[in-house]
């Protein structure tokens, strides 16, 4: 977890903000849903650098920029936002990265000073994510949101083996708030992940999922299937790559791409 830490945005950061900004979940649960002008991002970056008391800050790993956290003083509150990089999602960064924003208030002298962050209704992870950080559920600014607030903790946290890369993960897809009294008992079972967008490339292969569990329900992809079909992309990637050297081969995987396997694949039970 040393490998991980925060740093000030800086100037040449812009466009990769711009890009996570503009990335269709990040967008879908914001609350104003309009992709950004890159010159109407320009001159907010700029304001946001000069400004005292906004603090943005860019999560990384090593040399890997994982996500970007943003706390605004207004009226004696924090008001804190984050996102996460496709790649890195469902893996507990989210949970990281508002530890180590945390973390630089209390360096900062700011204990016992409130924070405030508001949440799409349908934001299942997020709001999960408050709760285990000991936020308090309270009225919400937005229609359709949750709100969260906490004290500004008097000890800086320990980050500790909190991103799962471990081959034992279970990852629960789904965008129904009905699906959290089985991903409460999923919790008290095994190490899982709610997920609710396309499953990224990269995303499983630092996951290395034990099970991915499909929208309704209705598949249980164990995880051979996973590394048969990681292990096929693979394959197409260098094709790709071969043929065209300038061109960066991405692919999605979703969960309807399995529904022809062969049933005999599929595991119905979690043990």
């Amino acid at each position: 977890m040393e490998k991980l830490r925060l740093r000030p945005a800086l100037p040449t950061d812009c466009d990769l903000l711009w890009q996570w900004a503009n990335d269709a979940s990040v967008r879908q649960n914001s609350f104003k849903m309009e992709q950004i002008p890159l010159k109407d991002h320009i001159e907010w970056f700029k304001m946001v650098l000069t400004n005292e008391d906004t603090k943005l800050f860019i999560l990384q790993e090593e040399d890997t920029p994982i996500g970007q956290v943003r706390l605004v003083y207004d009226t004696n509150v924090w008001q804190i936002s984050y996102s996460i990089a496709l790649p890195y999602r469902a893996q507990g960064y989210g949970k990281i990265i508002l530890q180590l924003a945390e973390n630089e208030l209390i360096r900062g002298g700011h204990v016992g000073e409130k924070l405030y962050a508001e949440v799409k209704a349908d934001n299942i992870a997020s709001q999960r994510i408050f709760k285990q950080l000991g936020y308090s559920e309270v009225v919400a600014q937005h229609n359709n949101a949750y709100g969260y607030t906490k004290d500004v903790a008097e000890e800086t946290y320990k980050i500790i083996s909190l991103v799962s890369t471990g081959g034992g993960t279970v990852i629960l897809l789904s965008n129904n708030i009905n699906s959290v009294l089985l991903l409460d008992w999923l919790d008290k079972r095994v190490d899982v992940r709610y997920y609710s967008d396309k499953l990224n490339v990269d995303m499983l292969e630092r996951i290395k999922p034990r099970l991915i569990i499909s929208y309704n329900y209705r598949h249980i992809i164990t995880s051979d299937i996973t590394k048969s079909v990681l292990s096929d992309t693979k394959q197409s990637r260098v094709i790709s790559e071969s043929r065209d050297r300038n061109k960066k081969a991405y692919t999605t995987i979703t969960v309807t791409a399995y529904s022809d396997i062969d049933s005999r694949k599929r595991s119905e039970e979690l043990t």
